[in-house]
């Protein structure tokens, strides 16, 4: 049993974190269109203010993860790697505002060489919803970008994440997907193949009659 601790990065981490422990009981380079490190991106409705002649509107508010987040989803991105079986065997939720989290926790069986093995421990896809996150400093693209996410998207190696802008919302996506490693001897690299997998999937489901 291991507690899954809400991963922040930004100005609000420490005060956050700190009421966002969750206690489980289920065992590349830059692009020009992604902003400066430490510069929140302006949101649609800064962009449309008056110096743009627009007016200025309130951000819309942040969906929950749980809403998002589905264990279809994990489970097909998982089914994309080689040589392994993937089951769900553990799901956690929370929100304690700015923050809502969801995560579903896989279990691994694979064979090589005529030996099946289970993989043991934590190996969590989990999606974090930071409302207004962008205003909070949440969205610091200091990772390799990633295109064709949201507004803007990175890989945050040190966290072992994807981190998405949708409107003034941040979407951190993480996926520990129980790789066989004969297949995949890099992990992180296929920790950050699956997270953006897997975003796609969570963004897809923001779209009408998805």
């Amino acid at each position: 049993m291991r507690p899954i601790t809400v991963r922040r990065a930004g100005a609000a981490a420490a005060a956050l974190t700190a009421v966002l422990l969750v206690t489980v009981l289920a065992g590349c380079g830059s692009s020009p269109a992604v902003p400066s490190i430490g510069s929140p991106v302006p949101s649609p409705a800064q962009a449309s203010g008056p110096a743009a002649g627009g007016t200025a509107g309130p951000p819309s508010p942040a969906p929950s993860a749980c809403s998002l987040l589905r264990p279809a989803d994990v489970l097909a991105v998982a089914a994309t790697f080689r040589g392994v079986t993937i089951t769900i065997d553990g799901h956690t939720q929370s929100s304690q505002s700015p923050l809502s989290l969801c995560g579903f926790n896989q279990k691994g069986v694979s064979t090589s060489d005529g030996i099946t093995t289970t993989s043991s421990g934590d190996q969590w896809a989990q999606l974090t919803v930071i409302a207004d996150g962008n205003d909070l400093g949440d969205y610091s693209p200091d990772g390799p970008a990633i295109h064709g996410l949201g507004n803007g998207a990175y890989w945050d190696p040190g966290l072992g994440i994807v981190v998405v802008l949708v409107g003034q919302n941040v979407f951190q996506v993480a996926d520990d997907v129980p790789a066989n490693t004969s297949s995949y001897a890099s992990v992180g690299a296929a920790y950050e193949q699956a997270a953006a997998a897997l975003a796609a999937k969570i963004l897809s489901h923001m779209q009408p009659g998805t």
